[in-house]
């Protein structure tokens, strides 16, 4: 069953039930495995209208970069692309993308990513600076 038919048959259910951590998936060889639940990705009105002014070359490669990290695992540190920021900060954490920084917050218990802000490197630094 896909992911998306998955989602329409659990919220069409009359009985109520917490939300899983994982999903099981059948593999075609009859295999099982786990997969963690997808975070849902909300935007915020600022974050919205800061993508809308973008060119299109650079809208897609952050809603492409957005949905592949923050949808699967938005938490997972690396040394490039996902840093917890120190607090005070904005945000808990920040995703890099290309000359981009992509400001977001974390809601483990529902599974909700809140992009806050999408600013460019330059207009980065004064927003952290702010806040410090």
């Amino acid at each position: 069953m896909p992911l998306e038919e998955y989602r329409k048959s659990a919220l069409s259910r009359d009985t109520a039930c917490l939300p899983a951590l994982h999903l099981l998936f059948l593999t075609s060889a009859g295999a099982a495995t786990i997969l963690p639940m997808p975070f849902e990705v909300r935007y915020s009105t600022t974050a919205a209208k800061q993508l809308k002014r973008l060119r299109a070359f650079d809208r897609a490669t952050i809603l492409d970069e957005i949905e592949r990290t923050l949808t699967t695992n938005p938490t997972m540190q690396s040394k490039a692309k996902v840093k917890k920021l120190r607090q005070p900060a904005p945000t808990q954490y920040r995703l890099r993308v290309e000359d981009f920084r992509v400001f977001y917050d974390v809601d483990d218990v529902s599974h909700f990513v809140d992009v806050v802000q999408i600013l460019s490197k330059e207009d980065s630094l004064p927003y952290l600076e702010s806040f410090s």
